[in-house]
């Protein structure tokens, strides 16, 4: 059977909530697996979701030009975002 290891402080509060709902700490981990939400798998984002997503990002920066050195600009052209695929494709 696989074994997890806890900090003792973490294992500790889990069997003590586990002694006070009477059960046993590893009943309380189940229980609480259980009830967790399946995450949806991951989809990337198309069309016009990539659009919005890309320009809130360029949004991002402009609002935070402040933090960059003078005369930074984001370099967003088709050569720069691919150019580390195509480095190693050489």
């Amino acid at each position: 059977m696989p074994t997890l290891t806890l900090p003792e402080p973490t294992f500790n509060r889990l069997a003590q909530l586990a002694a006070a709902r009477k059960t046993t700490p590893e009943a309380l981990v189940v229980a609480a697996i259980e009830q967790l939400p399946d995450t949806p798998p991951f989809l990337p984002l198309t069309g016009e979701a990539w659009w919005k997503a890309f320009h809130e990002f360029n949004a991002l920066i402009e609002q935070t030009a402040s933090r960059y050195p003078p005369g930074f600009q984001l370099d967003d052209s088709r050569e720069a975002m691919y150019e580390e695929r195509l480095r190693s494709q050489l």
